[in-house]
C-alpha cells in the first residue's frame, strides 16, 4: 500500500511498523487537512496486511500537538452562519478517533513536549501511550470558553477516572510526565527523546505474535470494559471461539509442540472485514 499525498505527516515504515510523525510548524496545530489527512492514512492501515502496528508521534522536538488550531476554528467555523461547516469538521475528527479506537492495529502513542487538547484527546484513542519525561499535558479549553469536543469529556474519564479527569479539564492546569503516569493517561516514561525507541520495542514485540488474534484480543477489551462482568465474558468467549477457527491459531499451537517460531505472515493477513 502506498501512502502518499500527505503533507502534514512524516511517514515512515519500520518493519511491520508504520511510524506516523505530525510535522505541521510551528506547533504541530491540528486543523481539518491534518484531521481529513489522518482518517486517509488510517483507513488505509486498517486494509494493509503489511501493517501490524501504527506509531503516532511528532516530528518536532518541543511538542507534540498543541491541539486544535483555533486561529481556523474562529475563521472558518465561528459564527452562527457557519455552524453547519463546524458540526462536519466535529464529525470528522470524531469519525477519525473512532476509526483508531476500532482499528484491529494496535496503535501506540508516543508523546513528546508540549501535549495539548486535542492531542491529549488522539492519544486516548490509542491502545498504549508512551511519554518523554519532558512532555507536558494540558486541556485548556475552558480558560478559552471552551470546552473538550473530540472525545474528552467521555474517553479521559473512563481512562483516569472521573475525579481526575474533572479537576484536569475544569481547571486547565498543565500535568508534567510523572503525574500523567500515576494518574493513568499515559503507560510509561522514557528520558527524553526516547519515547519513539520505546514505541518501536513494544511495536516490534507485538509483530511477534499474530496480527489476528491480537486483532479479537483488541476487540474483546474494547467491546466488553463498559459491559457487566458476566456480559464481557460472554464476549471473550464469542472472540476466543472465532479465533480458535483461524489459520493463525493453528500455525501458533504446532509451531508451540514442534519448538519452532510460527510464521504468522505465511498464513494470512488482518484485513478488518475479516476479523
Amino acid at each position: 500500500m502506498i501512502y502518499k499525498n500527505i503533507k502534514n505527516f512524516q511517514i515512515r515504515k519500520k518493519g511491520y511498523t508504520l511510524i506516523l510523525s505530525l510535522d505541521r510548524p510551528p506547533v504541530n496545530a491540528m486543523n481539518e487537512e491534518v484531521f481529513t489527512e489522518l482518517h486517509k492514512l488510517v483507513e488505509n492501515v486498517n486494509t494493509d496486511p503489511n501493517i501490524i502496528t501504527v506509531i503516532i508521534t511528532s516530528a518536532l522536538t518541543k511538542v507534540f500537538t498543541v491541539g486544535a488550531d483555533v486561529k481556523e476554528l474562529l475563521k472558518k467555523y465561528g459564527s452562527k452562519r457557519k455552524l453547519k461547516n463546524a458540526i462536519n469538521n466535529l464529525d470528522l475528527v470524531h469519525e477519525t478517533y473512532k476509526l483508531i479506537e476500532s482499528s484491529p492495529k494496535p496503535f501506540i502513542v508516543a508523546f513528546r513536549g508540549l501535549s495539548y487538547g486535542g492531542g491529549i484527546e488522539l492519544g486516548c484513542t490509542c491502545d498504549i501511550r508512551i511519554a518523554s519525561r519532558d512532555a507536558v499535558f494540558a486541556m485548556p479549553e475552558t480558560r478559552i470558553a471552551f470546552i473538550p469536543g473530540y472525545g474528552g469529556t467521555q474517553r479521559l474519564p473512563r481512562l483516569i477516572g472521573s475525579g481526575a479527569a474533572k479537576k484536569f479539564i475544569f481547571s486547565g492546569e498543565p500535568m508534567n510526565a510523572i503525574t500523567a503516569l500515576k494518574v493513568g493517561l499515559v503507560d510509561e516514561i522514557t528520558p527524553k527523546n526516547k519515547e519513539l525507541d520505546l514505541a518501536i520495542k513494544i511495536a516490534e514485540s507485538i509483530a511477534k505474535g499474530s496480527p489476528r488474534s491480537t486483532a479479537f484480543a483488541k476487540r474483546a477489551i474494547n467491546e466488553g470494559r463498559n459491559l457487566s462482568l458476566e456480559e464481557a465474558l460472554e464476549k471473550e468467549k464469542e472472540f476466543f471461539i472465532k479465533n480458535l477457527n483461524t489459520k493463525e491459531c493453528y500455525e501458533g499451537v504446532f509451531a508451540f509442540i514442534k519448538k519452532r517460531e510460527p510464521n504468522f505472515k505465511r498464513v494470512g493477513n488482518q484485513h478488518p472485514e475479516k476479523i
